[in-house]
C-alpha cells in the first residue's frame, strides 16, 4: 500500500528576530542571550521592536520576550481578522505596547452575550423548519423563536443549540458574517 503526502503549507506572515541589548540591537540565536524582539510584517516590510530592560538570560526575561512576542502576533491577527491583510497590522501592535507603557491592560470586557441571542433563537427556528420539524406558519415559527430564545437564557444551552446541525451557518447568515459554499470549497481545491 503506497503512502500518500499532503501539502499543507501555511503562508508565513511575520519573522520574530530575537535581539540583545546593545544600541543598535544585534540579532541573537536564542532566548538565552535575547533581552527584546522585532516583530516584522513580511508584506509591509514595516517592524516594531520591543525591549525588555532585563538582563539576558533571566527567566523572567526569557519570559517577557515570550509574552510580548505572544502578545504581538495576536494583535496583529486580530487587525488580520477585522480588516484583512491590508490592516496595519505593525500600528495595532505599536498602540497596544504604547497603552502598556501607561501602565493600563486594554480592555476587552464586554457587556451582554457574545452571541444574539435572539438571533441565534431565529436560526435554530429556520433550521426545525428547514427539516420539517415545525410547520412554515407565522405563529408556529413564533411559538418556536420564543421558547427557543427563553432556553437560551441557560449558557449550556447556547452551546447545544450551537452544535445542532445547520444552526451555527443560520445564525451566521443572520447575524452577517461571511460563510463559505460547497463551490468555495472546491475552488479553494482546484
Amino acid at each position: 500500500m503506497g503512502e500518500t503526502e499532503t501539502d499543507t503549507t501555511k503562508r508565513k506572515v511575520a519573522n520574530h528576530i530575537l535581539l540583545d541589548s546593545a544600541t543598535p540591537p544585534n540579532e541573537v540565536d536564542s532566548e538565552e542571550l535575547a533581552t527584546g524582539f522585532r516583530y516584522h510584517h513580511i508584506a509591509s516590510g514595516h517592524s516594531f521592536e520591543w525591549q525588555s530592560g532585563m538582563p539576558a538570560g533571566d527567566m523572567r526575561t526569557m519570559l517577557a520576550i515570550f509574552g510580548a512576542k505572544t502578545l504581538a502576533t495576536n494583535e496583529a491577527s486580530q487587525v488580520r481578522q477585522k480588516e484583512g491583510d491590508t490592516g496595519d497590522q505593525v500600528g495595532a501592535i505599536r498602540e497596544r505596547f504604547a497603552l502598556l507603557e501607561t501602565g493600563k491592560w486594554v480592555d476587552r470586557t464586554r457587556e451582554g452575550p457574545r452571541v444574539d441571542l435572539d438571533k441565534m433563537a431565529e436560526a435554530a427556528a429556520n433550521v426545525l423548519v428547514a427539516n420539517g420539524k415545525v410547520p412554515n406558519e407565522p405563529a408556529a415559527i413564533t411559538a418556536r423563536v420564543a421558547a427557543l430564545r427563553k432556553a437560551l437564557d441557560d449558557p449550556k444551552m447556547v452551546a447545544q443549540i450551537r452544535q445542532v446541525e445547520g444552526v451555527a451557518a443560520e445564525y451566521a447568515k443572520l447575524v452577517g458574517k461571511a460563510t463559505k459554499t460547497a463551490d468555495d470549497l472546491l475552488a479553494m481545491i482546484s
